[in-house]
């Protein structure tokens, strides 16, 4: 990985403490992580361990499934992270405004409430963006987005029909994102 996008992601994360990337090991990492292993020896009495063998048989499956687990819900949260910073940035661009405000028009919404709706749903939207990022996210957090992918789309369903016949999926496609939330929610600590 670039070490600009690593610096760029640990000042990001600088308020979140409990991070793993931060300033501080960054700075670590970069100046080398090997040493001489003469002190260690000394201390065990024999060399140390190769890496491989530091989890073997039955206890490497299932330190290597818990890692798959953990890179998993990673890559899942930053996917969910960027569906929600789109959908937020698009409707405050001018494009993506002009079509909010086409579709609220045929739910028979106008005016300050159509600007309240579309400009109070993108802030929702970037909200949870922010929030799926941080590392206290949990079940709270996943089942309020469920919520609202949820409502949206039985609101779209019911007053824009059409939209369930849309090539595109524009509706279906939430029934993946209730299933990652669903499954984010049942690998979450408890709130």
């Amino acid at each position: 990985m670039p070490v600009g996008l690593l610096r760029l992601a640990a000042r990001w994360l600088a308020p979140w403490r409990t991070q793993p990337l931060c300033q501080e090991t960054l700075t670590l990492l970069l100046r080398g992580n090997t040493g001489d292993p003469a002190a260690l020896t000394a201390l065990l009495g024999r060399p140390p361990r190769p890496v491989p063998a530091f989890a073997a048989g039955e206890h490497q499956s299932a330190e290597r499934a818990e890692s798959a687990a953990g890179l998993a819900a990673g890559l899942a949260r930053a996917a969910l992270a960027l569906i929600w910073a789109a959908g937020g940035l698009a409707s405050l661009l001018p494009g993506g405004r002009s079509a909010g405000f086409a579709l609220l028009a045929q739910l028979g919404v106008h005016g300050p409430l159509a600007w309240l709706l579309l400009l109070g749903g993108a802030g929702l939207d970037l909200a949870f963006a922010l929030l799926t990022l941080h590392p206290a996210a949990g079940r709270r957090l996943w089942a309020a987005q469920a919520a609202i992918v949820a409502l949206y789309g039985a609101i779209a369903a019911v007053g824009l029909p059409g939209l369930l016949a849309d090539p595109l999926g524009a509706i279906v496609k939430n029934l993946a994102l209730l299933a990652l939330l669903g499954q984010l929610a049942l690998h979450a600590e408890p709130d």
